[in-house]
């Protein structure tokens, strides 16, 4: 699985160039600076910084870094080993070889790349790209303009299965072509229900004319297309593909195994199984314990991220 991270490729390039063009270090000497046009480069093994550490230059340590709460970093950091910055710090751009780890609070304004896992504590604002060629670890309030990674997830993992649901207490929706009284939904199964409002779109796919919201859990087996916003109870599984054009809203401990795209907000609730692509045109929200496995791309693009974020490329609603 490949996981676009090119917004970073160029500064990675550049310090690769940089460290090969440099002679080797003279006996005991641990930090190196160079000037490059008007840029100045700090070149070092390893280095752990104190709380309040404070630099405008470019960083570029070829182990790992340590710095402590309230640093600020006003110039790119490469990092070849790991990173781990503390909370209320403030940074430009990093690229880790490894590990990354942004404290509680961390601002960074432009983007972090880490070929590792990537772990962004509560309250982390990414002002651009969040990556990682392994998972990202997204803590309550964290968020970023767009996510890439083969895995990420909110909160913390689940203690058992994602999903375990009595079938008799699933309400299966199949296309109404095979259901002869859709009617029966006006019971309670979903908020202001209207058969006359559902159209076929196709052979398997249905377009609601309205806003759908599901007070029972539902097993969905048909794609649908929803002109206003959908939600769908606890313990729901969807099967497949949902497009609204308002927000999109998943209960939680549910299974989504479909596309889901929002023109809204959308937000899978709590203990949520995902396993397709997520797109979104405001924000993506993932409560406590969501989880996108790695074995898929779990956000594509996502603009406006929050659980507690993704917006995606294509996010369009037709």
């Amino acid at each position: 699985m490949e996981v676009s991270c090119d917004f970073s490729l160029p500064f990675r390039e550049q310090v690769a160039r940089w460290l090969e063009r440099m002679p080797p270090p003279r006996a005991g000497e641990r930090v190196r600076v160079f000037t490059t046009g008007q840029t100045r480069v700090v070149v070092a093994d390893e280095l752990d910084c104190p709380d309040g550490f404070a630099s405008n230059d470019v960083l570029v340590v070829r182990g790992d870094l340590r710095c402590g709460a309230r640093t600020h970093l006003a110039g790119p950091v490469f990092v070849g080993g790991e990173f781990e910055i503390g909370k209320q710090s403030r940074l430009m751009a990093v690229a880790a070889g490894h590990r990354l780890v942004l404290g509680a609070a961390v601002q960074v304004s432009d983007w972090a790349d880490a070929e590792g896992v990537v772990e962004a504590r509560a309250g982390v604002s990414v002002g651009g790209a969040l990556a990682s060629r392994t998972s990202i670890q997204l803590g309550e309030g964290a968020g970023a303009a767009v996510l890439f990674a083969p895995g990420i997830m909110a909160g913390g993992a689940p203690p058992a299965p994602p999903l375990e649901l009595a079938s008799s207490k699933l309400i299966a929706w199949e296309a109404p072509h095979k259901r002869q009284n859709p009617e029966e939904w006006e019971g309670g199964l979903a908020y202001g229900f209207k058969a006359a409002k559902l159209t076929a779109l196709g052979a398997d796919t249905w377009l609601y004319d309205g806003s759908l919201q599901f007070t029972a859990p539902v097993l969905l087996r048909t794609k649908l297309v929803v002109r206003g916003s959908f939600r769908c109870a606890a313990n729901s599984l969807l099967e497949d593909d949902i497009k609204t054009g308002a927000d999109l809203t998943i209960g939680t401990r549910s299974i989504a195994n479909g596309l889901l795209t929002a023109k809204g907000n959308l937000t899978l609730g709590a203990g949520t199984w995902f396993s397709g692509d997520l797109r979104a045109e405001l924000s993506l929200r993932l409560r406590a314990g969501a989880r996108i496995p790695a074995r898929r791309a779990g956000a594509r693009a996502v603009r406006g991220a929050h659980p507690t974020g993704t917006g995606g490329a294509d996010s369009r609603f037709h």
